[in-house]
C-alpha cells in the first residue's frame, strides 16, 4: 500500500473516532503524497473528504475549493458517481452560501446523472434539494415584495394606537417562529416619529 493510501486510511479511522483535526491532518498529508505518487483517484476522494470536513465546520469557501478540485479529478477519471457526488456537494455549499442559482445549476447536473443512471433514490434526493431551492427563491422574492410593517393593517393600527410600541415589541419578541417574522419586520422598520 502506498504512503498516500496509508495516510488516507488513517484519516478514515480518525473520522470514525470523531477525531476531526487528526483526520484533516492525515488527509492533507495523504493528498501531498498522492500528488507525488500521481494517484489521481486517491486525490479525488481525499479532496472530497477534506471538503466534507470543511463543510461540517461551516468553512464554506474552503469546502467549495476542495469540492471543485475533487470534481476536476472526477471528470478527468470519468467517474460518474464521483462527479455526481462532487456536484451535489458543491450545490450544498452554494445553497448554504445563499447562491441559489449556482446551487440549482449543480444540483440539476447531479440530477441529470442520476436520471441517466436510472437511480430513483438519487433522483428523489436531488428533487428534494431542487424543491428547497425553489422554496428559498420564492421566499426571497416574496420578502422583497413585502410591505413595510407600518403599511400593514396591524402595523398601521399599532403605530396609531400606541406610538413607540413597535420598538418595545421588537425588543421582547422571540427570534423564531411567527413572532420571529414579526420581530424581523419590526426591526427593518424605519423609526417612527
Amino acid at each position: 500500500m502506498s504512503e498516500g493510501r496509508k495516510l488516507e486510511k488513517l484519516g478514515y479511522e480518525n473520522l470514525q473516532k470523531n477525531k476531526i483535526q487528526e483526520a484533516e491532518s492525515n488527509f492533507l498529508n495523504a493528498l501531498k503524497e498522492m500528488e507525488k505518487e500521481g494517484d489521481d483517484s486517491g486525490q479525488a476522494y481525499v479532496l472530497g473528504n477534506l471538503g466534507n470536513i470543511c463543510f461540517q465546520s461551516k468553512q464554506f469557501d474552503k469546502a467549495e475549493e476542495f469540492y471543485s478540485r475533487s470534481l476536476t479529478f472526477m471528470e478527468k477519471l470519468k467517474d460518474a458517481k464521483g462527479i455526481e457526488s462532487s456536484l451535489g456537494n458543491l450545490g450544498s455549499v452554494y445553497f448554504y452560501k445563499g447562491s441559489f442559482d449556482k446551487a440549482e445549476e449543480n444540483y440539476q447536473k447531479a440530477m441529470d446523472i442520476m436520471v441517466e443512471a436510472n437511480d430513483p433514490l438519487g433522483q428523489g434526493i436531488y428533487s428534494e434539494y431542487l424543491g428547497n431551492i425553489f422554496l428559498k427563491k420564492e421566499e426571497a422574492e416574496k420578502m422583497s415584495n413585502k410591505k413595510k410593517f407600518s403599511e400593514t393593517k396591524v402595523g398601521a393600527f399599532l403605530s396609531k394606537a400606541a406610538p413607540g410600541i413597535l420598538g418595545t415589541v421588537g425588543d421582547v419578541l422571540p427570534d423564531n417562529g411567527v413572532f420571529g417574522l414579526v420581530k424581523n419586520l419590526i426591526q427593518k422598520e424605519p423609526s417612527l416619529p
